[in-house]
């Protein structure tokens, strides 16, 4: 068990130490997407949030039985 909380603390440290040196190096910025930019509500459509979300979980999810 002290095992498994010790996986998981380094998990969460890992993944907080390494968004924070991505988001130093990559800068994210404020510039809007092509879908927004040239919405023709055919090709270029913005997805809503929770399902960019849901596709995101189920990518994630769907690796886990081949690893």
């Amino acid at each position: 068990m002290i095992t498994f909380i010790i996986g998981l603390l380094l998990l969460i440290i890992g993944g907080t130490v390494y968004g924070a040196v991505c988001q130093k190096i990559f800068k994210p910025d404020d510039r809007k997407t092509t879908a927004v930019r040239l919405n023709d509500k055919v090709d270029y459509v913005p997805m809503k949030k929770w399902k960019n979300s849901l596709i995101q979980l189920l990518n994630i999810a769907g690796t886990g039985p081949i690893l």
